[in-house]
């Protein structure tokens, strides 16, 4: 629901657009969040500033948006997605040799 009502409030802003940290959300409800605007808005959210949701920090953040202990946020081809981490080292698998 919080989501829903951010989505709503953006409608009509001008410029880019920064995510505020809410504290207490999760990866999954960054995920859903992003994968739930509209183009229109989607292309102007900064997606520098995305919080991260704890986890140790990714050396290789090519193609990572944000991450919590065991995934990573990455846009996909039709929508944004959670992949997992490398256990061993913590990057995203798509970056471990591991």
């Amino acid at each position: 629901m919080f989501y829903q009502n951010l989505i709503s409030e953006l409608t009509g802003v001008t410029g880019t657009i920064k995510l505020p940290l809410i504290f207490g959300a999760s990866l999954e409800e960054c995920c859903d969040y992003l994968n739930g605007l509209d183009d229109e808005t989607s292309q102007r959210i900064d997606l520098t500033s995305l919080p991260t949701f704890g986890g140790s920090d990714i050396e290789n953040t090519s193609e990572v948006f944000s991450w919590d202990e065991n995934r990573v946020l990455v846009q996909g081809e039709q929508s944004w997605e959670l992949q997992r981490r490398c256990s061993e080292c913590g990057e995203a698998m798509f970056h471990c040799d591991h």
